[in-house]
């Protein structure tokens, strides 16, 4: 684990994160935390103990088909009680609304990047957090009239890091980058899928392939598609990263 505390407050940290397997073999990825005080704790005697909210740097939703209803436990990273007991509720609402829900319902109304806060509670105390969700319309342009009377909501991380092995080649599912993606038409089967932007995506258990011949960041298109083949999707990135020896020859 990590520590944070006031020194970190409101600033970039870098972090590492390390993973290895049974062979003993390891690679790492660098990212950043930000470190929020939203409750001017560093500057006030805190009283008690409180939830420590965490939230995802960014997910991303398509609004092609029509308003869509978020929950807030989408945006949550994996929030905890720093009391040690009791169970954590999650509510959502535009920066600065002060009036947070368990949903979020966004439209065409809202701008292309919204920023929304967090809250985190444990029945006595309440924390909260800011993150932002990326509002795309790729089927058919805000405010046009929508493609169907419903359809498909992916909703999606907007971005993360991978390292790539000393192969200097990764297969990246949809799955990684899945946060809850919607059936608006209740149709009963939502494939996902995958595709460099621009070209035709695969459904199911397919994945992108990227490699040490790849830019550092690279946009990737995540779909949803619905039983009836109402489909669309959202763009966010991958950054790579070549933290060990690539054993292969890349440019």
């Amino acid at each position: 684990t990590l520590v944070f505390d006031c020194t970190n407050s409101n600033s970039f940290s870098l972090v590492d994160v390390w993973a290895s397997n049974s062979a003993g073999k390891q690679n790492y990825g660098t990212t950043y935390v930000l470190v929020q005080d939203n409750a001017n704790v560093c500057n006030t005697a805190a009283a008690g103990c409180s939830p420590v909210a965490v939230a995802y740097n960014g997910l991303a939703v398509d609004i092609s088909y029509g308003p869509v209803t978020i929950p807030a436990t989408a945006f949550d990273a994996g929030s905890f009680n720093d009391c040690g007991s009791g169970t954590l509720s999650f509510s959502v609402s535009r920066s600065g609304a002060l009036s947070p829900q368990e949903t979020i319902t966004l439209s065409c109304n809202d701008p292309e990047l919204l920023i929304v806060e967090l809250y985190v509670s444990n029945g006595t105390f309440t924390t909260t957090v800011e993150t932002y969700i990326a509002i795309q319309s790729n089927a058919v342009q805000c405010p046009g009239p929508p493609p169907a009377a419903c359809g498909p909501a992916p909703l999606m991380m907007n971005g993360i890091v991978v390292a790539l092995p000393p192969i200097g080649q990764v297969d990246l599912p949809v799955s990684v980058f899945e946060r809850g993606s919607i059936d608006g038409c209740n149709s009963g089967n939502l494939d996902l899928g995958i595709a460099r932007k621009g070209q035709s995506p695969s459904f199911g258990t397919a994945s992108a392939s990227l490699t040490c011949q790849d830019n550092e960041t690279n946009i990737l298109d995540l779909y949803a598609r619905d039983a009836g083949g109402a489909q669309t999707y959202v763009e966010s990135y991958v950054v790579l990263q070549e933290n060990v020896p690539i054993l292969v020859a890349c440019p």
